[in-house]
């Protein structure tokens, strides 16, 4: 009897050990600071050479970084830095220089690309400065993301949730046009391209000429500010009308030759979003062999974000038509096409 009690004794004594050894490890893994951990992965790919055209951000691409307490509007970290700067490697992995150790506190975190310093970079900010110019290159635009925010009660980050895979959105709306030839004696080299409101309408949004004031939500990727201006990019190397055919396709009805069509022989660029576009409210211009021509878009349709829209424009004889445009989440979408005749 002795020795069944002594066993039992023995016996409630290492579950008790067992017990407390847990609560314990438990313990130190609840109150031990982790290493914040991030890898971005681009939403959707895209076409131009000035934005991001895989799934991840290009090596030493800068990204800005705000991790907020749950519970108050204030810096997470105890540097008080709010705007941290991480730069990606070749998987899209980020690092930075800056102590971002995550305690058993939640977070709210936010990001957006490219990274700018504002101000101390130690005030919360929910708005970023971007630029929309006027006149510009081809292929200089650049690609303003946002990540789908971390601050909900399952998704803020914390010393058990420290790796984390920021997804990025584009912001802006990619506008592509591929011009072709029909019945076209000239070489038919486009040089430069315009986007502008044909009345009285506000859709083409761009810096303003004075102090600029566009700027980017980091939160859900609103654009705001700017002025009503004219779109105008210049081609430094011309591209060169290809003629239409029929086998193979030129123009493409297949979204995914198109885009290689687009790549290669297309013009792009990117604007701020707008929606409730009429039939007749936005003119192209394109010159062409050093001569200017127009062409209006012929349906109703919104420039949402994140999406690109691709034009077919055909120029026959001497004027343009546009016969369809195609849209996309990042890939090839048709809208009007437009003929020149």
């Amino acid at each position: 009897m002795h020795i069944t009690m002594r066993n039992f004794l023995l016996s409630t004594f290492l579950l008790f050990i067992v017990a407390i050894s847990c609560t314990k490890q438990n313990y130190l893994k609840n109150n031990t600071n982790s290493t914040l951990e991030l890898k971005a992965n681009v939403k959707n790919d895209v076409v131009t050479k000035g934005i991001i055209k895989s799934s991840t951000l290009p090596l030493a691409s800068e990204i800005g970084v705000q991790v907020i307490k749950s519970t108050e509007d204030a810096a997470y970290f105890p540097s008080g830095f709010t705007n941290i700067k991480f730069t990606a490697d070749l998987a899209g992995v980020l690092s930075t220089l800056e102590n971002c150790y995550l305690s058993s506190d939640k977070g709210r975190l936010y990001a957006y690309y490219p990274y700018i310093t504002i101000g101390d970079n130690m005030q919360q900010f929910n708005d970023v400065p971007i630029s929309i110019p006027q006149v510009a290159l081809v292929n200089t635009d650049t690609d303003y993301m946002f990540s789908s925010p971390l601050d909900q009660e399952m998704t803020m980050v914390n010393n058990l949730n420290n790796s984390i895979n920021l997804v990025m959105n584009h912001a802006t709306t990619q506008i592509s046009l591929l011009v072709y030839k029909e019945s076209y004696s000239g070489t038919g080299e486009l040089t430069q391209f315009t986007i502008v409101d044909a009345d009285a309408s506000n859709h083409i949004i761009t810096d303003k000429s004075s102090e600029n004031d566009l700027m980017m939500n980091i939160v859900n990727g609103i654009i705001s500010g700017g002025q009503k201006g004219i779109i105008t990019r210049t081609i430094i190397e011309p591209t060169v009308l290809q003629p239409s055919s029929s086998d193979p396709q030129y123009p493409s009805s297949n979204l995914n030759v198109l885009k290689n069509q687009v790549d290669n022989f297309g013009v792009s660029t990117l604007i701020v979003p707008t929606d409730n576009i009429l039939p007749g409210e936005i003119k192209f211009g394109l010159k062409i062999d050093g001569i200017q021509y127009y062409v209006t878009n012929t349906s109703a349709i919104s420039w949402e974000r994140g999406k690109q829209y691709i034009y077919k424009i055909k120029l026959s004889g001497s004027a343009l038509t546009m016969s369809s445009v195609t849209i996309t989440d990042w890939q090839p979408v048709l809208g009007d096409d437009m003929n020149i005749q």
